[in-house]
C-alpha cells in the first residue's frame, strides 16, 4: 500500500508537487513528481557555438528552461550513493494539422531535464541509472518529471 503526502490542486494554472513512499515490499522507497508548465527544449537547441572564440555555450532557451523548471521542484533528501530512475512525460501537441506526427524527438529532451533535476537537488546526474520518456498528446504544454530512488545501494562489487 502506498502512502502519499502533499496537496494536489486541480485548478487550471496551479501545479502540484507530490511525493510518496511505497510499501517496503516494493523496489523503491522514495518518489517525487513535479509538474513543470513548459516543454523542455530539444538537444538541438541546448548548445550553440561561438566560432570566433571556438567555444560551446548553453543557449538562452536552455538556461531559461532550467532556471524556471527548478522553481517548480521541491527539495528531496539525496546522498552520493543513491541511484535514481527518472520518468519524463511531455504533454503537448505532437501532431501536425494534417495528422502526421511532428518530427520532435522526445529522447532529445531528457538531458536538460536530468540536468535541472540534479542541479536543483544537488546530486551528480551520473546517479540516474534509468529513464523513461513518454509523449502525451495534449492541447496544453507542460511536462511531469518523476524521480524515484532505487532501494538498493551500490555495493563494493559493483563499483568501478
Amino acid at each position: 500500500m502506498e502512502t502519499s503526502v502533499g496537496v494536489k490542486r486541480t485548478k487550471e494554472g496551479e501545479f502540484a508537487n507530490t511525493w510518496s513512499m511505497p510499501s517496503p515490499t516494493t523496489s523503491s522507497y522514495v518518489r517525487k513528481s513535479w509538474k513543470i508548465p513548459m516543454v523542455p527544449p530539444s538537444m538541438n537547441k541546448l548548445y550553440a557555438i561561438n566560432y570566433r572564440t571556438k567555444s560551446v555555450y548553453m543557449t538562452k532557451e536552455a538556461r531559461d528552461f532550467k532556471t524556471k523548471a527548478k522553481m517548480f521542484m521541491t527539495s528531496m533528501l539525496v546522498s552520493s550513493t543513491d541511484r535514481f530512475n527518472l520518468q519524463l512525460d511531455v504533454h503537448t501537441n505532437w501532431l501536425c494539422k494534417n495528422g502526421a506526427i511532428r518530427k520532435a524527438d522526445i529522447h532529445n529532451m531528457i538531458k536538460v531535464v536530468v540536468d535541472a533535476v540534479s542541479e536543483r537537488l544537488g546530486f551528480d546526474d551520473a546517479q540516474v541509472f534509468s529513464f523513461t520518456a513518454n509523449k502525451i498528446q495534449s492541447t496544453e504544454n507542460y511536462c511531469t518529471v518523476t524521480l524515484e530512488k532505487q532501494n538498493e545501494k551500490i555495493s563494493n562489487v559493483e563499483k568501478v
